[in-house]
């Protein structure tokens, strides 16, 4: 007797699913734990910039959109979509598409389709912040609002020797290490 695995899936569908949510688990426990726990790249910087040296041309705003409803707002409308076009093109679809056997129910068939869709675009947008995370925090480069939020202290450092690299900043540490 044959049994079938994850709702009629075959054999190595259900494998592969098993392995990319593994992956994509592990993806996102790394970029948790490099937002935790890695320090970005301390740069300095000159008096004269003028990418960083403006507090009323760069002062420092909160987002306009908050992360988690630009996520959620994001994922909703690719997993909608995915969920839609797969199901015009399933109804629309012969065997050869769906490797549909006869019996086979077509919710299980559907539902197949769609996850074996959804995870390698999960997987894709989790390298893809990964790769955007440790680049970020490896190049450190100064957002434009980053004096704004630093809030330096003028007793500590002269803007006469040039390139400022000593910890001068007095403001609120999560926006400094946010605009580094």
């Amino acid at each position: 007797m044959k049994t079938e695995s994850l709702l009629s899936c075959s054999k190595i569908d259900t494998v592969y699913s098993i392995i990319n949510s593994s992956v994509i688990a592990l993806v996102g426990l790394i970029i948790l734990l490099i937002n935790r726990l890695w320090e970005p790249f301390k740069r300095g910087f000159f008096c004269d910039d003028d990418s960083i040296n403006s507090f009323i041309k760069y002062p420092h705003h909160d987002s306009t959109i908050p992360c988690p409803v630009l996520y959620g707002v994001d994922f909703s409308f690719n997993i909608v979509s995915f969920i839609l076009i797969e199901a015009a093109l399933l109804r629309n679809s012969k065997n050869s598409r769906t490797n549909k056997k006869p019996g086979q129910n077509i919710a299980q068939t559907y539902f197949c389709i769609v996850f074996n869709i959804l995870l390698p675009f999960l997987y894709g947008a989790a390298v893809v912040q990964l790769v955007t995370d440790i680049a970020k925090y490896s190049v450190g480069r100064l957002r434009p609002h980053f004096l704004a939020v630093c809030q330096p202290d003028v007793t500590k450092f002269n803007c006469t020797d040039g390139y400022i690299t000593a910890d001068v900043c007095t403001g609120d540490m999560a926006l400094i290490k946010h605009a580094r």
